[in-house]
């Protein structure tokens, strides 16, 4: 109950002791109640005052991590995104060359190979695991020696950065198929190796036609051998017209002194032999009669020389010629 107490402004409390006949009473003054008021009100006001600046604290806090978690979500998306990208462009790039892709980490051991560089050679991507030992175990055996030869001079001379090489490989059916390795070895700042990229591109028909080639060549070069005349070949559609040796031989030239062209032929000819030269040819393309005809040849000294050459026409579906073959004779002695 508020009252005045020894004049001053209190706050009273009392109660009557009923088994004494007294009477208890507490007195405190106003201001001592509203002093201990307003410190318990400043401690509240400064306990709110700190939850509030935790609070702040905290959303800044969050708001930052969160801000962090979106930027990073954003780069490991676009980072995914660029890994997309530069996967397509690698099938796009596989695609349009039709070459298979390898990038090796000579640091890690690692080893990428393209589901293309395994398709040259009959396996599906995961048919064959991306290793080292996989690849040293396709090479053929007797090309083991120049792949290792190759490696160790790219580790060895910075120069030998771009390289080249022709080697076999065992497809999945346990052929082998000639491949024509392209690749690149990246050096650290010190000159060490760190890294190969480079592709594989099949070239087993070319190889196979290069063989049969050089088959064809060494058969002629039989031939040669067992009649004593030189061998030529016209390719009537692009001019190109093959000289054996031999044929050069008997005009006193080397191989790689005279053209494989019909002109080094034509531009020979004694000038009075050139009219029934050309009437000869004509006659056996458009008439189909034989092509038998002896005239003069100049040397390489300037001189002349007898020959007789003989030939035939090779004709397309259409009867078209497309190809003279034959041979030339020395019949100098025979014709003095």
């Amino acid at each position: 109950t508020p009252g005045v107490f020894n004049n001053v402004r209190r706050l009273i409390s009392y109660r009557a002791l009923k088994s004494f006949p007294l009477v208890a009473l507490v007195t405190i003054s106003e201001a001592e109640v509203y002093r201990h008021a307003n410190q318990n009100a400043r401690i509240y006001w400064g306990i709110a005052l700190l939850l509030t600046v935790a609070i702040l604290i905290a959303i800044g806090v969050g708001a930052r991590r969160e801000h962090r978690l979106l930027d990073s979500i954003m780069q490991t998306k676009a980072a995914r995104d660029a890994l997309e990208q530069s996967q397509n462009r690698y099938a796009m790039v596989e695609a349009a060359v039709n070459d298979g892709i390898y990038d090796r980490n000579l640091l890690t051991g690692e080893l990428y190979l393209s589901p293309r560089w395994k398709g040259i050679l009959g396996y599906a991507d995961n048919e064959l695991p991306s290793t080292e030992q996989v690849f040293l175990d396709l090479v053929h055996p007797d090309d083991k020696a120049a792949i290792a030869d190759l490696r160790r001079r790219c580790r060895e001379r910075p120069e030998m950065a771009y390289h080249v090489q022709d080697f076999r490989l065992r497809h999945k059916n346990g052929e082998y198929r000639w491949v024509r390795g392209r690749g690149r070895t990246f050096y650290d700042a010190e000159n060490h190796p760190v890294r190969i990229l480079g592709s594989i591109t099949d070239i087993t028909e070319r190889k196979q036609a290069e063989e049969a080639l050089a088959q064809s060549q060494e058969r002629y070069k039989l031939v040669e051998a067992a009649v004593n005349e030189g061998i030529w070949d016209w390719n009537i559609l692009t001019d190109e017209d093959y000289l054996s040796p031999r044929w050069k031989a008997i005009l006193g030239f080397a191989d790689d002194e005279l053209p494989n062209v019909a002109s080094s032929f034509f531009d020979l000819i004694h000038p009075d032999d050139k009219a029934a030269a050309t009437e000869a040819v004509r006659a056996h393309l458009e008439d189909n009669a034989p092509y038998t005809l002896d005239l003069r040849l100049r040397c390489k000294d300037g001189s002349y020389r007898w020959v007789q050459t003989r030939g035939t026409a090779l004709r397309d579906a259409a009867n078209r010629p497309v190809r003279m073959l034959g041979t030339i004779a020395d019949v100098t002695a025979r014709k003095q």
